[in-house]
């Protein structure tokens, strides 16, 4: 049987905190929508009893979707941001791979870059010819 003490697990698979971090946050995200969706009923629901018709940003809200000029807009959805990060992430690991002196490790961040380069050329595309957002 193979013993492995937390250091040795912790230098063998230190980058599982960023994607186990991603899902963290990721359900944390559901959770906050699903709460502000949640709460938008329950507006809607005391405006049906009133009698009332409800305004269309909190029917937006109730739907899963945002308000119109809400100050918080996610930036990672735009493509412009992707472009940004996948261009960064490609640069990184072309210059992670030019910087290794391993073989196999030089060969999988070589990989990783152009992944990453092709991400970025395709966010370009959706970019400069993708549909526009209606304002």
């Amino acid at each position: 049987m193979f013993e492995m003490g937390f250091d040795e697990l912790f230098v063998r698979f230190w980058w599982l905190m960023f994607p186990l971090f991603g899902m963290v946050m990721a359900f944390w995200g559901m959770a906050s929508s699903e709460r502000r969706s949640r709460r938008a009923m329950d507006v809607v629901k005391s405006y049906v009893e009133q009698g009332k018709e409800p305004p269309a940003e909190i029917m937006d809200i109730a739907s899963g979707g945002h308000a119109r000029g809400a100050p918080y807009v996610y930036r990672g959805s735009s493509p412009g941001w992707r472009v940004v990060t996948y261009t960064a992430l490609a640069v990184a690991a072309a210059l992670g791979s030019r910087m290794m002196h391993q073989e196999g490790a030089s060969n999988w961040l070589f990989i990783g870059a152009v992944f990453f380069g092709v991400l970025a050329l395709g966010s370009f595309f959706m970019l400069m010819f993708g549909s526009r957002p209606e304002k």
